[in-house]
């Protein structure tokens, strides 16, 4: 089943499902809605999730920076369980990318389960909000700082390198198969100019995965800390591992900002560049120089995606851009030249 939207809630579409929420007078919903600050002066503190379109909203998620808190309220559905569950995981990756590390959670007891099922513990009300004074809530708490279930990459998959095919025998992109099998986004690399905006995370995932099964000759990937929900999902991966040994000119650089989690980690790009590193290169920046970007893919030198928000809820590209990549690839490598291999990533190489 196709997961509905989850956006970013304006002000409008908040008062709209609060305001019916309360006509509903579900009384379990009521207490949860004691979780959710309706005061103006409160309401801007809080980030607001709708998921669902405009018309017929599915459920509501909360977030509070301050106190690194969530919460969640449903319009009674039958399918409250997913709608729950997908917002859940929606929150737990927006927090973890926003560098929450100890991300607390109020919820009523029938929901328990699920959020103990992300790893969640319960704890006293005293270390979680002040806002929820009703008895029934419970008060949770989830170490984002703990390792992260990354995918690993079977052994027997690529320890030893595939050798590309000769100049003379490699197929170039007008006549490899059309990226279908691997992602949703139909738009071509070298073809399809239109600037894209996509606003959803699975989108996001679905034009990288397209634009790396299309690419011939290189990937250059800048992102802080290369987020797990991303770059380390396995179908991107194994996209990734298959561009990098496409052809005989194939090869991709990687700038992040800080190296610690993918080696503490072990970050399944970074296994993969261990295995084959003449194809895939790994570098930190260097802080005095920074790059002012949340994060972007530059491809074969037409295609482009760049994230516009830290918490991968929007991004924007095109597949067909060669001033705009041309541009960007200038800036990467300024970034590259001034960049430095720290000894965490020496002594792997070692």
């Amino acid at each position: 089943m196709m997961k509905a939207d989850i956006t970013r809630a304006s002000e409008t579409q908040l008062l709209s499902f609060l305001t019916h929420a309360i006509q509903a007078e579900d009384k379990e919903g009521q207490q949860e809605l004691l979780l959710c600050p309706l005061q103006s002066t409160q309401r801007a503190d809080y980030s607001w999730f709708l998921m669902g379109d405009a018309t017929s909203p599915q459920g509501l998620g909360w977030f509070h920076p301050e106190q690194a808190t969530i919460g969640i309220y449903l319009h009674s559905t039958n399918n409250s369980t997913t709608t729950f569950n997908d917002l859940l995981d929606y929150l737990i990756a927006y927090t973890r990318a926003a560098g929450v590390t100890l991300l607390k959670a109020c919820t009523l007891p029938h929901w328990l389960s699920y959020f103990e099922a992300q790893g969640f513990s319960q704890v006293a009300s005293e270390m979680s909000v002040k806002d929820a004074a009703d008895s029934t809530n419970i008060f949770l708490v989830l170490d984002l700082a703990a390792p992260i279930p990354f995918t690993a990459i079977p052994e027997k998959q690529g320890v030893e390198v595939i050798h590309a095919r000769s100049r003379q025998d490699y197929e170039p992109r007008a006549s490899k198969p059309a990226a279908e099998a691997v992602s949703t986004c139909r738009l071509i690399l070298g073809e399809s100019s239109k600037l894209q905006v996509w606003h959803k995370q699975a989108d996001i995932l679905s034009a990288l995965l397209s634009m790396v099964a299309q690419a011939d000759e290189i990937v250059l990937i800048y992102s802080p800390l290369l987020q797990n929900e991303l770059f380390g999902d396995e179908r991107f991966v194994r996209e990734f591992s298959t561009f990098a040994r496409r052809n005989p000119i194939s090869h991709a650089r990687i700038l992040i900002d800080d190296c610690r989690t993918l080696v503490k980690y072990s970050h399944p790009l970074l296994t993969l560049q261990k295995r084959i590193p003449s194809l895939i290169e790994i570098q930190q920046s260097n802080p005095q120089y920074p790059v002012e970007s949340y994060g972007y893919v530059l491809v074969d030198r037409v295609g482009w995606l760049e994230l516009s928000e830290a918490d991968l809820l929007i991004a924007k590209g095109s597949f067909a851009d060669p001033g705009n990549v041309k541009m960007r690839q200038e800036g990467f490598q300024r970034a590259w030249d001034k960049g430095m291999q720290p000894a965490d990533l020496r002594n792997i190489a070692l």
